[in-house]
């Protein structure tokens, strides 16, 4: 019985140091080193190459090391045997509640203009509680967002699949209620999990329902949002603008269009990153609970996406 780690776009060897002194008594190796792809039961991925884990027939469970588990479930050959959890804590929340709010503050108070600017021209203004901010996503980090909105005087709505009920925040649920959702918003923040049902779920038709100067800050996935149907709104004016932390290809081409439209702000995939130490803890934590039959933290449908 042993771990195996999947580790690619990011360097391996510390996450495998430290794994090997939290768990002296596991063997645990990196996929291309191990010796025995029979032994190996539990995978640590992070963007593991394509189809690889195919070649270790016993793995029954897989860690992801981020909050999303596409790169796994759109890579991989998995099978009804295999159980799949991700890294998800109050920090990584936090983290990305701290993005977002900052991304709204400089949205409604003009900095990415303002600053250093030599006209000496002060700019009207939204304050935040002038402000219908809606939350697609619900979940955990999603949750903590709308809530966390909430404190500070914002108008907060919220859109999950399922029925959800937070305080303080007007919540809708499922198909029927996202364009309900969507209605009067200033400001749309995108925290959803990538599955069949969400890709490209954030278009011409659903952008087209914010108010005449929305704004949209999209945390999720760069494949829920359809790239040229944000383009053509801001083009039109029907859109203010947009920050966007994540994409479908990444790094940014730097040939692609939303480096040359200046109401397009990009960040390189940073709203949150996994501190290792914690993480580190979290698999521990699971492949303990894996071996004696516990309940994973955090464990998902692959199914489902979440």
């Amino acid at each position: 019985m042993s771990i195996a780690l999947f580790i690619t776009r990011k360097d391996p060897q510390p996450w495998l140091k430290q794994l090997r002194e939290e768990l002296p008594e596991v063997p645990i190796d990196l996929y291309d080193e191990v010796r025995d792809p029979e032994a190996i039961e539990m995978a640590v991925c992070w963007k593991p190459v394509p189809d690889s884990l195919s070649a270790f027939p016993n793995i029954r469970f897989i860690q992801s090391i981020g909050a999303g588990i596409e790169h796994v479930t759109k890579t991989q050959q998995l099978t009804n045997e295999m159980r799949l959890s991700r890294f998800i804590d109050d920090k990584l929340s936090q983290d990305i509640y701290e993005y977002v709010l900052a991304g709204i503050m400089s949205h409604l108070r003009h900095l990415g203009s303002a600053i250093n600017q030599r006209s000496w021209t002060p700019q009207p203004y939204r304050t935040l509680q002038e402000t219908t901010v809606t939350v697609l996503g619900l979940g955990e980090i999603g949750g903590h967002v709308a809530k966390s909105l909430t404190k500070l005087g914002t108008k907060v709505q919220g859109w999950s699949r399922t029925p959800k009920s937070l305080d303080g925040v007007r919540c809708f649920a499922g198909p029927e209620q996202l364009n309900e959702a969507l209605t009067g918003t200033d400001i749309l923040v995108n925290v959803l999990p990538l599955t069949d049902e969400t890709h490209g779920i954030l278009n011409a038709d659903t952008l087209g329902q914010l108010n005449a100067d929305g704004y949209l800050i999209n945390v999720g996935r760069g494949h829920h949002l359809v790239e040229k149907d944000l383009l053509k709104l801001i083009k039109d004016r029907k859109m203010s603008g947009a920050l966007l932390d994540v994409f479908q290809t990444e790094p940014l081409p730097e040939a692609h269009a939303f480096w040359h439209r200046p109401e397009i702000t990009v960040t390189p995939h940073v709203a949150a990153i996994s501190d290792r130490s914690r993480a580190v803890n979290l698999i521990v934590e699971n492949w303990k609970r894996f071996q004696s039959g516990k309940p994973l933290l955090h464990e998902v449908a692959p199914g489902r996406g979440y």
